[in-house]
């Protein structure tokens, strides 16, 4: 594994990590959609529609005095028109129904909304954490290189050469023929193989096909015993 893969994986996590972030942000903010008060208000004036019409009181633009008497004596009390009071019957009837359809479609609306926000929610942390689950093997090596002792430097890249004077840290534990990791950051970049060793220095040979892209050895460089899986 190279670095260039671990911050893809690492991209990968954060952009998915966002994607959830950014659907709880839109199921919250279903949940307040103004909707909800504008189904409220709805129910409120249904409700008052039933009552009126539910009640003994006339329905219909004429307003009728329970007083029978006025300033001059007994008055009279007035009688509704039965024509007129079955249209107004009539007419809150279809106001009734109508805000009736209205309700149910605002409400199907908001249960749809916050069902694909619940959706999307699920999906985006599913996907994240069987990328998680796929990538702990990736982590934990690279988490086992970034631990792995340090046996050497790169001293100097001779490119035309093709050969790496390197500087020993760990004299008893690096001879000729031996292996060696460059690590950079937590990844390993490629592969060398130890050379002739004299006191406290060696030459080294880059291995052919374990650098990704192209040699790529930079003075400073450390090397380690790479791990074995």
């Amino acid at each position: 594994m190279n670095t260039m893969k671990i911050l893809i994986g690492a991209t990968f996590a954060l952009l998915l990590a966002g994607l959830i972030t950014s659907y709880q942000t839109m199921k919250n903010n279903e949940k307040s959609d103004p909707r909800a008060a504008e189904i409220e208000k709805l129910e409120k004036r249904l409700a008052e529609l039933e009552a009126a019409k539910n009640s003994n009181a006339p329905l219909g633009s004429n307003n009728f005095s329970n007083n029978q008497y006025g300033s001059g004596g007994f008055q009279p009390q007035a009688v509704p028109n039965p024509l007129e009071q079955q249209a107004a019957t009539q007419a809150a009837q279809l106001q009734i129904e109508k805000l009736k359809q209205e309700i149910a479609e605002l409400k199907n609306d908001n249960e749809d909304s916050v069902k694909k926000a619940d959706l999307a929610e699920r999906e985006a942390q599913a996907l994240l954490e069987n990328e998680m689950d796929r990538r702990q093997p990736e982590m934990a090596r690279a988490n086992r290189i970034k631990q792995a002792l340090l046996m050497a430097r790169v001293e100097k890249w001779y490119e035309e050469e093709k050969l790496v004077t390197i500087l020993i840290e760990r004299p008893e534990d690096v001879q000729s023929g031996l292996i060696l990791a460059i690590r950079r950051n937590s990844g390993i970049i490629g592969r060398l193989q130890v050379g002739t060793v004299e006191n406290n220095k060696a030459v080294a040979d880059p291995i052919p096909g374990s650098f990704l892209g192209g040699v790529d050895i930079r003075e400073g460089d450390e090397l380690i015993v790479p791990p074995a899986y």
